[in-house]
């Protein structure tokens, strides 16, 4: 499923607009929009968020934090 989702994730990055997501690895980066980045793909067709929790133990111990 990880794979699958990473696949979709850039699918996605690829063809829409992304605002906001992780770093997909060094030589991707985020590919978040950036107005100085050159437009490699052609138009975008949507605007792509990526919000990815983190589910660890860590991670859910911090939200009561908030």
């Amino acid at each position: 499923m990880d794979a699958a989702t990473a696949g979709w994730d850039m699918t996605c990055r690829t063809l829409g607009s992304c605002r906001f997501g992780r770093k997909i690895d060094r030589e991707y980066g985020d590919m978040v929009h950036s107005e100085k980045a050159e437009n490699w793909t052609g138009n975008k067709l949507f605007t792509y968020l990526r919000y990815d929790p983190d589910l660890s133990q860590s991670g859910i111990n911090d939200l009561g934090n908030l």
